[in-house]
């Protein structure tokens, strides 16, 4: 926020801070409409990360869905089905962590895909819906005073 923001009345900053926010929805939504993945671009970068990581990793099968993740400080044991991994970053971030990415690559003969074991809140369509309902301006306060006085909730 500019210097000049921070001397201005509190109305006019508060305005001031809508239009911030109406920017970066409109912009935002946008960006979403075009993207054509599945999954936000933060959380592609994120798991090609850890994809990257993981190859340093090896892991044993213990059942159809659950691996030990052998490497690193300590060996983690992941489970697909649940979702859930010993170092928790699975559960906590509720997006594949580097043990349950080796264990989707080991997986994928069973046809796993990661994106499958990714929350609702990282995928394209939720970008879209979070960013869908635009900020509108308050209008004029004698506006509202107006609407205030005729018994109708603002």
């Amino acid at each position: 926020m500019s210097e000049h923001a921070r001397k201005m009345p509190i109305a006019i900053l508060i305005k001031c801070i809508r239009g911030i926010f109406q920017c970066w929805f409109h912009d935002r939504h946008n960006k979403a409409l075009n993207l054509t993945m599945l999954l936000s671009p933060w959380a592609i970068n994120l798991l090609s990360t850890w994809f990257n990581e993981a190859c340093h990793f090896s892991t044993q099968l213990i059942d159809r869905v659950e691996f030990q993740v052998i490497g690193g400080t300590k060996d983690k044991v992941v489970n697909l089905s649940t979702k859930t991994c010993s170092c928790s970053q699975f559960q906590i971030d509720l997006l594949p962590c580097t043990h349950a990415m080796v264990a989707i690559s080991l997986g994928s003969k069973c046809k796993h895909v990661a994106i499958e074991f990714c929350s609702n809140y990282y995928k394209t369509r939720s970008w879209v819906e979070g960013y869908a309902i635009p900020v509108h301006p308050v209008g004029h306060h004698n506006a509202l005073v107006q609407i205030a006085q005729l018994g109708i909730p603002v």
